[in-house]
């Protein structure tokens, strides 16, 4: 009997053997892992301005990738927006909707609900923001804002600590301060925003 771990096996064998092994682990691993969500923003942001009110909504293209095995499902989605004073506050997913007649005109298509995504794919969602309730909007000051994403995935209770986030900036100048803060219009006005800087982070 050979003293050998991989006993009489040709070189050739043993690197088939381990290559079999390795896959096999990965596999299983990949059956085994939890499904996760990963979140990946649009390029910008576009705050919905009503007729001579202060802003309190925005909405946002979210593009939700799943690379896991198992189907994940996006139960809630929210966003802690910091001030340049460092103030925040809490908006929270208040409609799903969709663009028509060439990207100009927003439609509503429904009111949130859980977002589930097949194993290894992606689902783009355009989702709007309003702040919520008890919170109030009174100013839009100029200045750097940083918009913290939060999202629970395969979490029904909000009250478990969110596992999907991402980070992302905007800089409001002075004529979007005003323009956020009072629109002289009949009708709501979409103000879109580019969003300078943003960081996915892990689950």
């Amino acid at each position: 009997m050979s003293d050998s771990f991989f006993g009489d096996l040709s070189p050739f064998q043993v690197i088939v053997s381990c290559i079999a092994l390795l896959t096999g682990a990965h596999a299983l691993y990949t059956l085994l892992a939890k499904p996760r969500l990963k979140i990946f923003l649009a390029d910008w942001i576009g705050f919905v301005s009503p007729p001579h009110e202060v802003t309190n909504k925005f909405h946002l293209g979210c593009n939700l990738v799943n690379p896991t095995a198992k189907v994940g499902a996006l139960h809630r989605l929210e966003a802690e927006v910091f001030d340049p004073q460092g103030c925040s506050q809490i908006f929270q997913w208040n409609l799903f909707f969709e663009y028509e007649h060439g990207g100009n005109v927003v439609q509503k298509r429904t009111d949130p609900y859980p977002l589930a995504v097949s194993p290894r794919s992606n689902l783009l969602q355009f989702v709007e923001f309003k702040a919520a309730e008890g919170v109030k909007i009174d100013s839009w000051p100029e200045g750097r804002y940083e918009f913290r994403l939060l999202g629970w995935a395969n979490r029904p209770n909000r009250k478990s600590s969110p596992n999907v986030k991402a980070i992302f900036h905007i800089e409001i100048d002075q004529i979007l301060s005003m323009r956020l803060e009072e629109v002289e219009s009949d009708q709501n006005q979409l103000i879109r925003v580019p969003i300078i800087e943003w960081t996915p982070t892990k689950q």
